[in-house]
């Protein structure tokens, strides 16, 4: 891994029963080094509007203005594509490098939406998904989701929505727009996507957050990253928080921590809970290997 990572841990300890001792353990991964000051990569944006009826007149009207900053803010190395969903999904620009005829195509392509219908923001998320996987190679794929509603079409759930996105193994972001938006959907997305959510109250406002979801992604340090704990005798994992999907392996369990900002880390917690009668004496004091793996 080109990046080096600081990694912290902090443990406090309780009693359950005789002989058996549950732990907490939080556990912080830092990026650090010289790697951070490296130039941003080239991304491949997609940005996926919701165009339900709720968002008709001025929330629309400022998305469209913020996706337009956006292809201001890219430049030759990247490509911008634009999907709109309502009650079904569509693209509206492919992938476009950001070029002066690019932006004029881009600015064409948003000129053109509406708002009416429903939020199928399923929809819109596959349709995204088909178009980044066409992304030249060495472009860093990104996905930014907004929508000022709650998904009322295919997979709506948050759980659903997540699980579909984890699969993906793509970075999505997400940008709430008004009260009326669901923010768990959007935060389980963005999550799921190894990106950010950000709640917009104002849309005038959007063009900041619209621009950090998207080119946070090109200051990507690590991508992939993820904890290996291999556990000694006589200890067993009770959880990881937040929660995500763990896989088994003949070197311990592994979580996956998703990419990695040059702003920010991963902070994780895990229980365990350690069995005296059965944790050999020779290796009291530890406990657990931790290992951190990325690209």
């Amino acid at each position: 891994m080109a990046t080096p990572f600081g990694l912290v841990a902090a443990c406090e300890y309780k009693s359950a029963e005789p002989a058996v001792s549950r732990l907490w353990a939080s556990i912080r991964v830092d990026p650090q080094g010289k790697a951070l000051e490296a130039e941003r990569a080239p991304l491949a944006v997609v940005l996926v509007i919701d165009t339900s009826g709720s968002m008709q007149g001025d929330p629309l009207h400022h998305v469209l203005s913020s996706c337009a900053l956006l292809g201001e803010l890219l430049d030759a190395r990247d490509q911008l594509a634009i999907v709109t969903f309502a009650d079904h999904a569509g693209i509206r620009c492919g992938l476009t490098t950001v070029d002066p005829g690019g932006r004029a195509a881009i600015k064409a392509a948003l000129a053109g939406v509406t708002a009416n219908g429903s939020t199928n923001m399923h929809g819109g998320i596959e349709v995204a998904a088909g178009v980044l996987v066409t992304a030249p190679a060495g472009l860093r794929r990104v996905m930014v989701v907004m929508s000022d509603g709650q998904p009322n079409i295919g997979i709506a759930t948050a759980d659903g929505l997540a699980s579909y996105v984890r699969s993906l193994k793509l970075a999505v972001s997400t940008l709430g727009f008004g009260l009326h938006h669901d923010e768990n959907v959007l935060d389980a997305i963005a999550t799921a996507g190894s990106g950010r959510y950000a709640y917009i109250p104002d849309p005038m406002i959007a063009r900041v957050d619209l621009a950090r979801a998207a080119l946070a992604h090109g200051g990507v340090v690590a991508d992939h990253l993820e904890l290996r704990i291999k556990l000694e005798d006589g200890v067993e994992l009770l959880q990881i928080l937040p929660a995500t999907p763990l896989r088994h392996g003949g070197h311990g369990v592994v979580t996956a921590l998703g990419d990695v900002f040059i702003d920010e880390g991963r902070l994780v917690a895990i229980e365990l809970q350690l069995d005296l009668s059965r944790h050999p004496a020779a290796q009291r004091g530890r406990l657990a290997e931790l290992v951190v793996e990325g690209r």
